[in-house]
This record gives C-alpha cells, structure tokens and sequence, in this order.
C-alpha cells in the first residue's frame, strides 16, 4: 500500500501500531510488521521504540515552522508537543490569591487536541542532550501526580499553544490545594522521576 503525505509520493506502508484498552482505560500498544498488505502477529511495543514514535517529529519543516513562533520546542510529534520554561518567576494562585513564586525551569508536554498536560522539573547543563536530562517531580499544591500528569481541574488553555498552556498551569485558582501556602522549589530537594526519554515513554504508553 502507498499513500502520498506531505507532498512526499510512494510512502509505503511496513508497520502497524495497535492500542488495546480494557474498561479501566488502561492502554497497552503492540507493534506488527506488514506483509502482502496483511497485519503480522505482533509483539508488545517496548520502551525505546515508543521513545522513537515520540522523538520522530512528523515532519521536521512543521517544527522548524513552529520553532520561528516558539523556541522552546524541544521536539513535536503528531499528537505533543514538548517544550521548556526557564527557571524564573511564575504567577499562581495560593490560598485563592495571586502570589509571585520562583520555580525551577520547567519540561511541558502537552497534547495538540485534547486537554492533556504533563510537566516536570529539570536542572540542565549546556552540555547535556535533552533526552538524558534528568526530570523531578514538580508540583502546585498536589495537583500533579508523581509520573507528572496534570490533574487540570478548571483549567481550560484558550489554545494549545505553549503560552495557553502554561497559563492554564499556573493560573487557575482551582488546581491549587486550598490551605496550601508555602512552596519551596529548591531543585535537588525535589524527587526524581528519570531522564525526559523515561518520562516520554511512559507518556506514549498512555499508563501514568
């Protein structure tokens, strides 16, 4: 079978990915080659080949494209898109009011068509690869789960852009734990949960 996508002719088709859930919305994927057009027996999807479905940009003109509007795209794939906030100042609510905290630079992934948002903490040399950085747990008063997955409460981003994004993150009143009133984000106190490809990959299984 050839499609044409892109403008790019004869893409031919060689490998399936099939998501099976179970009623708790539990995924599990598994991969299948393609012979004669017909689907293989497969084999569960392991980590680094979902790490490469995510790494893999769907087309690298759309994220240079992107990149001229957002800079802080790290990769893009056909459902994320991941990308970092330098350390600084953020805007949130405590307590139901607005306070000015200092976070640690901060990894977001989110989905392009869905409300679906991820985030971890990262201290990273210029040296380092993105995908080897190590990621901490980040959180705002407990509204973020030890895997980084967003509990989005009210929150509701204008768009799916990066800025929409994160303003949903930091500014709704109701993602914050009310009696929450201190916040101190020294990175090495805050816990690690892997390198950005370990947390990727556990994003792609659809399981944290």
């Amino acid at each position: 079978m050839e499609i044409e996508i892109d403008g790019r002719p004869s893409l031919t088709l060689t490998k399936a990915v099939l998501v099976y859930t179970d009623h708790s919305g539990t995924a599990v994927a598994t991969e299948h080659n393609l012979v004669g057009g017909k689907i293989m027996p497969g084999a569960a999807l392991d980590l680094s080949a979902l790490v490469k479905l995510i790494e893999n940009p769907a087309s690298s003109e759309r994220l240079h494209e992107f990149k001229e509007v957002c800079p802080r795209v790290i990769l893009e794939s056909d459902n994320y898109r991941v990308w970092y906030r330098q350390h600084g100042y953020a805007v949130t609510y405590l307590n139901g009011k607005k306070r000015r905290i200092w976070c640690p630079g901060l990894i977001f992934c989110g989905h392009k068509t869905h409300r679906r948002l991820f985030v971890w903490a990262f201290q990273r040399d210029g040296q380092s690869q993105w995908m080897d950085t190590t990621m901490r747990h980040f959180t705002l008063g407990h509204h973020v789960n030890n895997h980084g997955n967003v509990c989005l409460g009210s929150a509701n981003p204008r768009s799916m852009t990066p800025d929409d994004w994160e303003d949903a993150f930091f500014l709704s009143s109701k993602t914050t734990k009310e009696g929450f009133s201190k916040i101190s984000y020294e990175i090495s106190k805050l816990k690690e949960i892997g390198t950005l490809k370990d947390c990727l990959a556990l994003v792609a299984r659809q399981q944290i």
